[in-house]
Parts: structure tokens; sequence; C-alpha cells
């Protein structure tokens, strides 16, 4: 049976679970992951702003995560076709907020638009008795209460310590969906400076 290949797009600027997540699923679909990222020039005309990392390091980021076959640099929305057929795509995978917009491509390629929950994004519920808001949440999936102090929040795994408190490393997992165990664990730190030295 011949292997299937599975084509994504993104920016993946500050690289976090979501994204692994997305990469994964994507990764599950076929045999084979090749990820188009937004080139710096793209970014700026979609979101009006420059990413933290510079493609380069975005592009070294995506092509060390175990699911990943092969990278290449997204320079324009308009050439999807092109990039498609150039790595000869069975599958093309775009997040459910493009739904329908690349049906245009299902004359090449399967086209999917797969949901993927926000790794950070609260939860609703319908429990507003609690003294503590948003407490509750995290409960409905057996976790620990969301706390709104982001550090004792981090303490409890429900929030990412590095989004809590500047000069906190990653949390484990994340250095460990990386190929290499020596792979650099990049800090809130290393994050500020290296956006400065491209200023």
């Amino acid at each position: 049976m011949a292997s299937k290949t599975v084509i994504t797009f993104g920016t993946f600027d500050v690289f976090h679970v979501g994204h692994v997540r997305v990469l994964n699923r994507s990764a599950a679909l076929g045999d084979r992951l090749v990820v188009g990222v937004s080139s710096d020039n793209l970014n700026f005309a979609k979101k009006g702003r420059n990413p933290v990392f510079r493609q380069d390091e975005r592009l070294e980021i995506v092509a060390n995560v175990k699911a990943v076959d092969d990278v290449f640099l997204e320079e324009s929305l308009e050439q999807k076709r092109d990039y498609v057929l150039d790595h000869k795509a069975d599958i093309l995978v775009m997040g459910d907020d493009w739904q329908g917009k690349f049906d245009f491509l299902n004359d090449i390629c399967q086209v999917v638009y797969p949901r993927v929950p926000h790794p950070y994004r609260r939860r609703r519920s319908s429990n507003t008795s609690s003294a503590t808001p948003n407490a509750h949440v995290g409960q409905e999936s057996g976790g620990p209460p969301v706390c709104e102090d982001r550090w004792a929040a981090s303490q409890h795994g429900t929030v990412p310590a590095h989004r809590c408190r500047p000069g906190l490393a990653f949390p484990r997992p994340v250095a460990q969906m990386f190929r290499h165990p020596t792979a650099r664990v990049l800090t809130p730190r290393r994050v500020n400076m290296m956006a400065e030295e491209s200023r």
C-alpha cells in the first residue's frame, strides 16, 4: 500500500504543547508529515507584527519535533496548491478556524480541519457557586483546580510554569518531545534575549 504524505502549515512562534498536539494529530493521519513554517514576512503580512523567533529558529524547532519528517518555508498563503503538489501531499491539514477555506484543493488532495482544543484556554462551566473565581475549571476532566494565581496554578500543573514567572524553564514534558536528549530547553529569559538580539 502506498504511503500517505500529510502537509500542514503554521507560524509555530513561541512553541508550546498546543503546537505539538496539532503536529501529532496531523502525523497520525498518514505516514509522513511535511510542515510549512510561515516566513517572517508572511507572518507580518498576516498578523501585523514580527514573530518572537526568526524564521530560521522556528524552522529548526519544528524540524526537531519527533512527528515531523520535513519542513520548508511558507512564503505565501496563495501558493498552497503549489506546496501541496511540490511535496506530493495526499492530505492537507488546516486548523478548524480555516474551515471550508481550502476546499478548492479537494481536487488534488483530501482537506481536513480537525479541532484541536487550545491547551491554555479555560473551559466554561455552569458551576458559579465556587468561592474562588474559576477554581472549578479543570475539575471537569479530573484535574486540579485552576488557580487565579498563575504561579500557584503552575504548581498544580494547570498552567505551564514558563507562562507564570520569568526565568523558569519549560515543563519537562515539553523538553522530552524533541528528538535529541540534550536538546536546548528555551526559557523565557532566553526568549527575551533572542527577541532583543533580533531587533
